[in-house]
């Protein structure tokens, strides 16, 4: 009998992503690349000060890492508006020029795979496949992996994943200027209002 698992993961029901090819992301993107680790830091601040007025048995394992995630694209959100894009009720992602599709994520260290995603969704964002209902897009997860006690950042990078294999890393923290200057220059919209990206917080389980 097939499991659940299997069938989500059929061929047939998903769609493949271009790779994205490194230096095109870097030099496309350079301007916004160069000011993610001060953005990174940013919400790292603001989701330590959150964690201070919380109650310790309020959190559970996965608090910081979501809390700083929605963080992450409120910053993105108040710098670069036009990126942030709804993926659904309360939810939102990265879409950088031209068509790159980038989820914000903790990073594990060493390994830079996304860390507590153990979803369909983020299996098949690793895999670069695509439901049949979504735009087969290049993937760039962004980025950053936190100290063990979560009172450090260690590092903030852009990474490609094609299933186990790790296609490509960018160290955002000493990211060098395109040589072409072929930087995505974006239009300036001063109308525009910048979505109001709220942070979604798990709550913790109650004990059965």
């Amino acid at each position: 009998m097939t499991s659940k698992v299997q069938f989500l993961f059929d061929m047939s029901n998903l769609l493949h992503r271009p790779t994205p090819e490194q230096k095109e992301f870097e030099e496309v993107n350079y301007a916004f690349l160069q000011s993610v680790p001060e953005l990174v830091l940013n919400a790292f601040e603001t989701t330590r000060n959150e964690m201070k007025g919380k109650v310790p048995l309020s959190m559970n394992f996965l608090w910081f890492a979501n809390t700083m995630n929605g963080n992450m694209i409120a910053e993105i959100a108040r710098e670069y508006p036009e990126y942030i894009k709804p993926t659904g009720r309360k939810n939102y992602t990265l879409m950088l020029p031209p068509n790159y599709e980038c989820p914000v994520k903790k990073l594990n260290k060493g390994s830079l795979r996304p860390a507590y995603n153990h979803t369909i969704t983020t299996a098949a964002m690793i895999q670069q496949l695509a439901k049949k209902n979504q735009e087969p897009l290049p993937l760039i997860f962004i980025g950053y992996v936190l100290s063990k006690a979560n009172d450090k950042v260690m590092g903030t990078y852009a990474v490609c994943f094609k299933g186990k294999e790790r296609m490509w890393v960018s160290d955002l923290s000493s990211l060098q200027p395109p040589a072409s200057g072929n930087q995505f220059i974006t239009p300036v919209t001063p109308d525009a209002p910048a979505p109001q990206v709220g942070v979604r917080v798990i709550p913790k389980k109650k004990a059965q």
